[in-house]
């Protein structure tokens, strides 16, 4: 009988090593695999509808007063942190025609035509609000590309290519390329800091409405006139020393700016619900995401239209402007877009998860 050799471990059984092919492995890789599809899925085909939707609203009057309040709540920001910023909605507030803007606009808005001026030109109204104003020149202009377009396709082919008409055609295809590529928004003016140019025209404004005042005595009007003279005097060798040294600065840190639809952030936010809905969790959970994400991101894309309003006041809208708004802020607003929908599902999607009883 020959003699083996026996491994002193021999009698113990070896635990097995895990297996990537068990049963358990393979259907969680499964798993894995149904839900990653199902949330790309459903991601993509929520951003698809969403977009298309906001691309359907972006001439409406929801969109337009969308827009609008976009508009306030920046010239507010900015109001608090220079000189003044406000909206003025359209730089044209239409003095003496209140009555028959506003007329206008309701018999647009019911799809009718534009009243008889004539019937407006001795009724008072009170002055339009930025908002009427803004309104008011948006639907001109998006009904005159209307009628423009409509006009191309009344005069046929032979019109078009008529070389008898071709100025015409020329004009009417150029007015119709600056409506299409117009950007439409209400305007928002901001004064980081007056110059001493500003602050001597408004001087000078003010030295000829005191001339015309009757209420006064001739003292008081001396008195006046001596103390706006003596401003005008030490802002006027303010000017002249800031021309030798920094001219910029002789007129005014400001801004004005547009706010078109793209600073709306309206197709972030849609990326944002579109990542809400397709994650895995309970309707009333995806809901509160939603509601408490939005308003976050009005705000932070609020943030970045004072920001960038700031560094266009100092930066007189130059490179750095340019750069900050191109690609600073726009990679900064993705970022705050991922870290609200990762604080969404840390904070109320797995913690509500580890806190409901175990199912039995």
């Amino acid at each position: 009988m020959s003699e083996k050799e026996v491994n002193p471990d021999s009698s113990q059984q070896a635990e097995p090593a895990p297996d990537s092919d068990t049963p358990a492995a393979a259907k969680e890789r499964k798993t894995l695999r149904r839900k990653t599809i199902q949330f790309v899925t459903v991601f993509v085909v929520s951003v698809l509808a969403l977009l298309t939707a906001h691309s359907m609203l972006v001439h409406t009057r929801c969109n337009d007063f969308y827009l609008y309040q976009v508009a306030r709540s920046t010239a507010w920001l900015l109001d608090l942190v220079g000189e003044s910023g406000r909206v003025v909605g359209n730089p044209r507030s239409y003095p003496g025609k209140e009555a028959y803007v506003r007329a206008t606009m309701e018999a647009w808005a019911k799809g009718g035509d534009e009243p008889d001026p004539v019937q407006f030109q001795h009724v008072d109204a009170p002055p339009l609000t930025p908002w009427e104003s803004w309104r008011y020149w948006a639907m001109s202009r998006r009904r005159e590309l209307q009628q423009l377009l409509q006009t191309w396709e009344e005069r046929g082919r032979d019109w078009l290519t008529d070389p008898v008409n071709q100025a015409e055609v020329k004009d009417l295809r150029g007015r119709i390329q600056r409506l299409q590529g117009r950007d439409l928004g209400p305007t928002v003016t901001f004064i980081l800091k007056s110059g001493p140019a500003s602050k001597i025209a408004e001087l000078r404004r003010e030295m000829l409405a005191l001339k015309q005042k009757q209420d006064l005595t001739e003292e008081e009007q001396e008195t006046r006139t001596a103390e706006i003279q003596n401003r005008l005097q030490e802002l006027e060798q303010k000017r002249e020393k800031l021309a030798k040294t920094n001219p910029k600065a002789i007129n005014d840190m400001a801004f004005t700016f547009v706010v078109v639809p793209d600073c709306g952030a309206i197709p972030t936010m849609v990326i944002f619900i579109a990542a809400v809905l397709a994650f895995p969790a309970r309707w009333w959970k995806k809901l509160v995401g939603i509601g408490a994400g939005l308003p976050v991101l009005y705000g932070v894309n609020t943030l970045r239209l004072t920001v960038l309003a700031v560094i266009g006041a100092w930066d007189h809208g130059g490179a750095i402007f340019k750069f900050a708004h191109e690609y600073v802020w726009q990679g900064i607003y993705i970022i705050f877009v991922v870290v609200t929908w990762l604080a969404w599902v840390e904070l109320l999607v797995r913690r509500g998860k580890s806190k409901e009883p175990a199912s039995e």
